[in-house]
Formats: C-alpha cells, structure tokens, sequence
C-alpha cells in the first residue's frame, strides 16, 4: 500500500464516521478546527543530531489535512530557501444521518432520506479521492526528496521571512490554526538579526538543546521537543 493509498483509507474511514451497514446507528463526527501546519526542516551540518522528520511523522500529517481540511506546506533551511511546497486540502462534508423519531413509519422514510444521503455521499467522497491521491503523491514524493538533501550553510533567517509571508497569507477556511514547526538547532550563518514577524498560533521547536538561537525571540510562544514524531503527537494526538 502506497503512502498516498494509505492516507486515503484512513480518510475515508474517518471522515465517515460508519460504515454502509451502520446506518442503523450513525455517528457523529465532530471536525477540529482545520490546521495551516508550515514546517520548517534544517538540512545543515550543524543540525545533524537533531532528527529528521520522517516518512511516518509526513504520512501522519498528510492524514490529518486530507481528513479534516487545511492546509501543509514544508521547506528546508540550507544554502537557499526553496519555495514552500503546500498540500491544502477540502474534503466533502459528512451529511446528517440522525434518526430523529420513535415513529416506525416516520423511521422508514427517514432511513430512505439517510441512504439517499449516504449513497450521494459515498460517490462525493470517491470524486475526492481521485482528485486528492496525484496530489497527494506528489506532495509527498517532493518532501521526501527534499529532506535527503544536506547543506553547508544555514540561511535561517531568510527561511523565517519566506515562512512569515506563507503565514500572513489569508485562509480559505472559517476557522483556521496556523501552527510553525521549526527543526532546527537555531543557528544562522548569515548572522542576521532583523526582527521577523511570524503570525501563528502556536510555535513547535525540534531541537537538540534548550539554546534558542535565533529563534529565541519567540521564547515564550515555542513549546520544546526532542524529536518531530513527539511534537506531532502532541500536536495531532494519539500514540507515538
């Protein structure tokens, strides 16, 4: 199973929430606000000892957007700043499937409306899905690609200016969280020290030391953590 395919049957395993012979009993399921996730990886030297972030770590992401909706964008810090890659995903709304009444007869046409529904819906989210998985795929093989690169520099300061604009951005979404995840030791060749707005909600730092950086000036925003998979089940939840 491709890491595209298994994101997929996870979506569709979760954003329906039943299954056609569950009917009878549907569940509800209540979305979390859509997450804007820009991750920020350090391919230098002098990040060596900080993990990478992984296949698995990227493949729970991707999950997480093409199931509820948002949007993920990743670079790397090196060099150069590439261009963010981004995967922003809307995946079709699970229809209301309650049965609202005790009334068998009322009950029979009810069931008929929820099949209706549900068949209309099966066939929504299978449009979805053939629309997302290219995309899908290609956002991932383009991450993955990018993270087997290594640098000799690290131009962190001009990789937060790329990732400030990215995040000042307007959302399509009613109700977005944007979220920075920074791998990174902190340190910047370049010595630049210009402030830099970043507008997130949330700051999550992998790093090898409790030494800042430059990213110290958002010290009281940054939650700390050792590896990319502890602060993405900490983010996303679940187990590790």
């Amino acid at each position: 199973m491709t890491k595209t395919r298994s994101a997929l049957v996870t979506l569709a395993l979760v954003i329906c929430g039943c299954t056609e012979t569950s009917i009878e009993h549907p569940m509800a399921v209540e979305r979390p606000a859509q997450l804007r996730i820009v991750i920020l990886q350090d391919i230098s030297g002098s990040a060596n000892s900080i993990p990478r972030l992984s296949t698995a770590d990227l493949n729970r992401l991707v999950t997480h957007i093409a199931t509820h909706g948002g949007e993920l964008a990743f670079t790397t810090v090196g060099e150069s700043v590439p261009a963010l890659v981004r995967l922003r995903l809307h995946p079709p709304c699970q229809p209301s499937l309650d049965l609202t009444s005790t009334n068998v007869f009322v009950v029979a046409r009810q069931r008929a409306a929820i099949e209706g529904k549900w068949a209309a819906f099966q066939e929504e989210l299978a449009r979805y899905q053939a629309a997302s998985e290219p995309r899908i795929q290609a956002f991932t093989d383009t991450v993955t690609a990018m993270l087997e690169r290594t640098a000799r520099q690290t131009l962190l300061h001009d990789a937060l200016r790329r990732v400030s604009i990215a995040l000042h951005e307007p959302s399509p979404f009613p109700n977005t969280q944007s979220i920075l995840i920074v791998i990174s030791d902190g340190q910047d060749t370049s010595k630049k020290t210009a402030p830099i707005a970043l507008d997130c909600d949330r700051v999550l730092m992998v790093a090898a030391n409790a030494d800042l950086g430059l990213m110290r000036q958002w010290h009281d925003q940054i939650t700390l953590f050792e590896n990319p998979n502890a602060a993405i089940t900490h983010l996303l939840g679940g187990p590790q």
